[in-house]
């Protein structure tokens, strides 16, 4: 039977025992009830909703009527004062519903699609509002960030390049060409002038083929080397990274990998206290340490193990019965297993490096750089 029991509990209806009452209904019934509800709820919040919008709608039309009377009465009516109060009150009310409205939408917009946000902004009436709202902030916003930053430059501050770059660069609005072109001329401007974050930003987001051009790789990697000779560690650590397998690659470094070097750089950034280079070159130095330990047969190997040939489909190979007290039989799985082993710190150190530099650059990832650390220490930290 597809029932369920609704029992009416004695403390909230103050009945005694005996007037304790069982209701029986059927499970679709009582999730045809529970549905119902929510529906209702949500159809009377959308009209709530809609009340809002149309009041702020009536609030907008007021406050025009009233910038009107204001310019019509030319310093003239009696009133004029009581009109001027009760705009500039409307005004701030308005913009604090539109802020906070589109501060909403705009948080909410990374995760959705335009298809998605053109269907919420018809839907709830907010086209109107946040469009141009959008387009009247960020040109504001932006005209009032570079105007500071150009007064840090004339001032001599050259991390403003920096700051300018980045700001260009996560510019969500713009295609990533586009973002490019406008980001990395400031900070190929500020790494001239030596300024190591627009030097070490530059080789980081500007380094990728849609962007640059061999020549122009080959340039960015000289600014951050004479950036590490000038003693920076930010220069020197990524410079290392550069040489190690995942970023150079990820990065399309102009010259190949060359983990030796990789780990002199960190090694000399590490030197000078550089805290995360002094991480990477301990990481790197374990996988190597395990990688040679690796080449190196055992004792116990007499002779080089060989995998057999892969038997066809077509032939049945014998099984063949071995023993399990000869020792031998068990020392191709522990080979096996140990290099095995080897491979998965080899991935894991690959992670923790990847992890590393992105942690450089957003100081948010930090915490999956610690948890990547900390997963390659319980795996790796004995080898």
């Amino acid at each position: 039977m597809w029932k369920v029991v609704v029992t009416a509990l004695i403390a909230l209806t103050g009945l005694p025992a005996v007037a304790a009452e069982v209701v029986y209904i059927k499970r679709s019934e009582l999730w045809a009830h529970d549905f119902g509800q929510q529906l209702g709820q949500g159809v009377g919040q959308y009209a709530e909703w809609n009340g809002h919008v149309s009041r702020r709608d009536a609030d907008q039309v007021r406050l025009g009527e009233l910038k009107k009377a204001i310019a019509a009465c030319n310093n003239q009516c009696a009133d004029r004062q009581r009109l001027v109060t009760e705009a500039d009150e409307l005004d701030a009310r308005l913009k604090q519903f539109d802020n906070m409205l589109c501060g909403t939408f705009r948080a909410l917009k990374q995760l959705s699609t335009p298809a998605r946000d053109a269907a919420i902004m018809k839907a709830f009436r907010i086209g109107h509002i946040c469009p141009d709202l959008a387009d009247k902030d960020n040109a504001t916003l932006d005209r009032e960030f570079f105007e500071k930053q150009r007064k840090r430059i004339a001032a001599g501050d050259l991390n403003a390049y920096a700051d300018m770059g980045m700001r260009h660069l996560d510019d969500r609005d713009r295609t990533w060409l586009e973002r490019s072109q406008a980001g990395c001329a400031l900070l190929y401007r500020g790494a001239v002038l030596g300024n190591a974050r627009s030097t070490r930003a530059l080789a980081y987001y500007c380094m990728n083929a849609e962007t640059s051009t061999e020549d122009e790789r080959k340039a960015f990697v000289a600014l951050l080397r004479a950036c590490s000779d000038r003693g920076e560690n930010t220069c020197t650590g990524y410079l290392g990274a550069l040489y190690h397998p995942v970023e150079n690659r990820a990065r399309n470094a102009p010259f190949p990998v060359d983990e030796k070097e990789a780990l002199r750089l960190w090694d000399l950034a590490a030197s000078r206290g550089d805290a995360g280079s002094e991480t990477s070159a301990l990481q790197l130095r374990q996988r190597m340490r395990s990688q040679e330990s690796m080449a190196t047969p055992s004792p116990w190997i007499k002779e080089p193990i060989e995998r057999p040939p892969r038997p066809q489909a077509a032939v049945a190979e014998p099984a063949v019965e071995e023993s399990r007290s000869a020792p031998a039989a068990r020392r191709p799985s522990r080979e096996a297993a140990a290099l095995r082993a080897s491979a998965q710190c080899e991935r894991l150190a690959e992670i923790v490096e990847r992890h590393r530099q992105a942690a450089q650059a957003d100081a948010s990832r930090q915490r999956r750089l610690a948890a990547s650390t900390k997963a390659y220490a319980r795996r790796c930290s004995d080898r």
